[in-house]
């Protein structure tokens, strides 16, 4: 009597556990599945980047330290952020592939995709803040309220991390994840406004360059004021809201999100005019002086412009005469 029961209860302990298998297969696709499109759209997009920081080190190396330093600390995260889904694909879908419960467990790679994200945003943001607050007073106050929301979405970052590692914890770390995605979102969209405005107005009453190309338009406007992060993060916060507690579409959409942050930024400081001053020697020989306008901190943050009278009217110029050389015979 006594192994018939133990029987049963082995009998339906099984059929649970099938029955929980068959659930987690059936919600693959909108899973991990959606973590591995979004990994590979996010090497795409890495791919883009690494090429982006190798035309700005060519090009822009005698940029000021503290934005060099930001370009390589952005590409440092990337990296990392990179690595972490990689790994979060690894893990479940290869390593794992025979042990689908393996699938409701944590890996460290998955719970430290949401810090890794906070601290990307925080720093590309950092640099876009400080461009529209050049513009001018009014949107000085919007940079103002956009740190504010940079600094709530990093703290709910922090605590989904924490939370992540105390388990229960799948619902707990969603409700943080999109409370901070919506904190991210609400500062993109108030950035993006402001630098799409701004570059329209700078631009009204301007003849068009013959060598601007519909695809340079595009991403002055799409990805130079940030709509394209914009766009890809609030539909990360609407998937993250409105989608099941085991759909990670959402993530998906964060991971290219992260990619896009990376490319805004460098596009930014690479669409900057190496504009110089040319100076006639003789006939035949000129020196030319690159790089004087970026003393003006609206050129070297790349801030729209509302009038020509932003531009930095004067630099010092110092000009050394070469002394003759005496010898004594």
């Amino acid at each position: 009597m006594a192994s018939m029961t133990a029987m049963t209860v082995a009998t339906e302990t099984s059929v649970d556990e099938q029955l929980q298998v068959d659930l987690i297969i059936s919600e693959l696709p909108g899973s991990y599945g959606s973590i591995l499109l979004g990994t590979f759209g996010g090497l795409l997009l890495f791919g883009l980047s690494v090429h982006q920081m190798y035309r700005y080190l060519r090009s822009f190396s005698q940029d000021a330290m503290y934005i060099r330093s930001l370009v390589i600390a952005v590409m440092v995260f990337e990296t990392a952020h990179l690595i972490a889904t990689m790994h979060t694909c690894y893990f479940y879908l290869i390593q794992n592939y025979s042990t689908p419960l393996a699938l409701q467990d944590g890996v460290w790679s998955l719970d430290s995709l949401p810090l890794l994200s906070g601290i990307l945003i925080i720093i590309s943001q950092v640099f876009f803040v400080r461009r529209a607050s050049l513009i001018g007073p009014r949107e000085r106050v919007v940079a103002i309220i956009v740190a504010i929301c940079l600094a709530g979405e990093f703290g709910f970052t922090i605590a989904a991390v924490i939370r992540a590692f105390i388990p229960p914890a799948k619902r707990a770390v969603r409700l943080l994840s999109t409370a901070g995605l919506g904190m991210a979102s609400t500062a993109d969209l108030a950035l993006t406004l402001v630098l799409f405005f701004a570059i329209l107005g700078s631009r009204r009453g301007r003849d068009r360059s013959e060598s601007e190309t519909l695809a340079d338009r595009l991403q002055l406007y799409i990805i130079n004021t940030g709509l394209a992060t914009t766009v890809c993060n609030i539909l990360a916060f609407f998937t993250a809201l409105t989608l099941g507690i085991d759909s990670l579409v959402w993530v998906s959409f964060n991971i290219i999100t992260t990619r896009l942050y990376a490319n805004s930024l460098l596009a930014v400081l690479n669409s900057r005019e190496l504009r110089g001053m040319e100076f006639f020697v003789s006939e035949n020989h000129s020196i030319t002086l690159t790089g004087p306008q970026f003393e003006d901190p609206a050129n070297l943050w790349n801030a729209p412009k509302r009038s020509a009278g932003s531009f930095s009217e004067k630099f010092d110029l110092i000009l050394v005469p070469e002394k003759a050389a005496w010898r004594t015979v």
